[in-house]
């Protein structure tokens, strides 16, 4: 959120306070830059948590340690989408400034650029759309209902894409663009996803302009909400 912290709980054991709070370093304008997107990682048994934010900069933080322990630059605007390879090894961000760049964790560098359009990736563009990696070319495109939301966040699970917008729900497709399920949400604006698999089970989490976060556990409607205070 815009207060430049993140918080960790444990679920479903510790849901009234979090476990954890981790600071975002302050910019050089002197202030803590909002938190826009997280997901969380793990190489070699080392979890992380990789944040994107408003200083136009990633910061990712040991989840054992809960310390910083790499920061990317590259983006010139809010970075508002994030996503990993399977290996963890490379990054995907997308940002304000109308690129996604796909970035070698283990050498914190750029690999690859994508411009699928001179605005927001992250919100204001035509469409949400797949592209491929190999070739850098557009696949399939996704439309929100009604046609005039815009896309803020989204991610990919399995067979299925999620999507969050200008509106107070969440999206699901499956691959092929066939919408699968519309969940209402407690924010005006999804801003953040997250999906976490333990215990033979999947939870979607998705935050925004609220002060709740959303929980569910089908894709299809809401389990129960956290309460930031």
């Amino acid at each position: 959120g815009g207060k430049g912290e993140i918080k960790g709980w444990s679920l479903p054991d510790e849901i009234e306070k979090p476990l954890w709070t981790l600071d975002i370093p302050k910019s050089e304008a002197l202030f803590k830059p909002e938190v826009n997107a997280l997901l969380i990682g793990e190489q070699e048994s080392d979890p992380f948590l990789v944040a994107g934010c408003g200083d136009n900069m990633i910061h990712i933080f040991s989840l054992q340690s809960h310390k910083p322990k790499q920061t990317l630059k590259g983006h010139t605007d809010y970075v508002n989408c994030l996503a990993l390879s399977p290996d963890s090894r490379t990054l995907y961000s997308g940002s304000e400034d109308g690129s996604i760049r796909i970035w070698d964790l283990r050498s914190a560098s750029v690999v690859n650029l994508i411009e699928p359009h001179k605005y927001q990736v992250s919100g204001g563009g035509p469409l949400m759309s797949s592209w491929h990696l190999r070739s850098l070319s557009k696949g399939i495109e996704f439309e929100t209902p009604p046609s005039e939301t815009v896309a803020n966040t989204a991610l990919c699970h399995n067979d299925l894409v999620v999507c969050g917008g200008n509106n107070p729900y969440v999206y699901v497709w499956e691959m092929d663009g066939k919408l699968m399920s519309q969940i209402p949400t407690s924010a005006s604006n999804v801003f953040s996803l997250a999906i976490s698999e333990r215990n033979e089970k999947t939870i979607l989490t998705a935050g925004g302009a609220s002060c709740k976060i959303n929980v569910c556990s089908n894709f299809k409607y809401n389990d129960f909400c956290l309460t930031i205070q």
